[in-house]
């Protein structure tokens, strides 16, 4: 099963209806966000888990199981802390926020969104994905 998959079976469904009410969006536009975001996501974490170094970086991050919270409780992704935490995983995984904006202005163009919503929801789906791997 694809992150994907997971992030929206179970309790990924009430991630979407938590972001879809934040962003006062339907769930299905929203499932199409996350969808374009997430490959992007999951390609820094590959990368980066490619090498010993950032490896060693990914299993210290998913060690701390505090990410399992956004996955458990969804309503946790709108805290700062929570924000904070996810612009920090993107920062790790997609390195710059120039590559941050390009996800988000790409997944605007696929899904029609304004990019600013993406921008804010990007850090919230670091976090959950964050999460369904500590799981």
């Amino acid at each position: 099963m694809s992150l994907f998959d997971e992030l929206l079976s179970n309790n990924g469904s009430t991630l979407v209806k938590q972001l879809a009410q934040n962003f006062n969006l339907d769930e299905k536009t929203t499932q199409a966000a996350i969808g374009q975001m997430l490959p992007a996501i999951t390609k820094g974490v590959q990368r980066n888990s490619a090498s010993s170094a950032g490896m060693d970086d990914l299993m210290k991050v998913l060690g701390t199981g505090r990410h399992q919270v956004y996955i458990d409780n969804p309503s946790t992704l709108v805290n700062a802390d929570s924000i904070e935490d996810g612009n920090k995983i993107l920062g790790h995984v997609l390195n710059s926020k120039d590559v941050s904006r390009s996800v988000a202005g790409q997944a605007a163009a696929a899904t029609g969104l304004d990019s600013g919503i993406l921008k804010q929801m990007l850090p919230m789906v670091a976090a959950a994905a964050m999460g369904m791997m500590s799981k």
